[in-house]
């Protein structure tokens, strides 16, 4: 090799050595950069955050206002007495009546004393047993100032015994809950 070949690539190297030098320093200043603008900076802990606020005294609050509660619906008042009996005059009226009933007893009704009713009130009941809706019936009333109404639960076909428990009676007037009753069947 002569000389001047050999300078040409003496040169060559020394340039392609401070290309690659080049470009491993802008790397390496290339990803500290990068973690300065990507990496988060630590937070502190919470003890050493320095608090900006102030702890407003209890008395300087605003007293709260009263909360108007508007009721929805209150009770008709039409119904004057619930009974739950076992024996029932033509009029309406309870001949024999208890709490307590037995199984076998082979009718049972509710009868509802009203106050004073007018055509078209709507009255209805839910009865449960044990908690669980039992069943429901209704009625409107044709007449003005019924005095009684009655719901009757007779032993049906091949029944020989009521669900024995504890069971609730709850009476409706227009929708609007009025007066509940409780017995129970042993």
């Amino acid at each position: 090799m002569n000389q001047t070949s050999q300078r040409a690539f003496f040169q060559k190297g020394f340039a392609s050595i401070v290309v690659i030098l080049a470009a491993l320093v802008a790397s390496v200043l290339g990803y500290l950069g990068y973690n300065k603008l990507v990496k988060p900076k630590s937070i502190s802990p919470p003890s050493q955050i320095q608090r900006n606020y102030k702890p407003v005294p209890k008395n300087s609050l605003p007293k709260p206002k009263p909360v108007s509660v508007k009721i929805r619906s209150k009770k008709p008042g039409v119904v004057q007495s619930l009974v739950v009996a076992n024996a029932i005059d033509k009029t309406g009226r309870p001949l024999s009546y208890s709490t307590v009933y037995k199984s076998s007893v082979p009718s049972l009704g509710l009868v509802v004393k009203l106050n004073s009713t007018k055509p078209g009130t709507h009255v209805d009941y839910v009865r449960y047993i044990n908690g669980r809706v039992l069943d429901h019936r209704h009625v409107t009333t044709v007449t003005p100032n019924l005095k009684y109404l009655v719901f009757s639960w007779p032993l049906k076909g091949v029944s020989v015994a009521r669900p024995k428990g504890d069971y609730v009676v709850k009476t409706y007037i227009n929708g609007i809950f009025d007066a509940s009753t409780s017995y129970k069947v042993i």
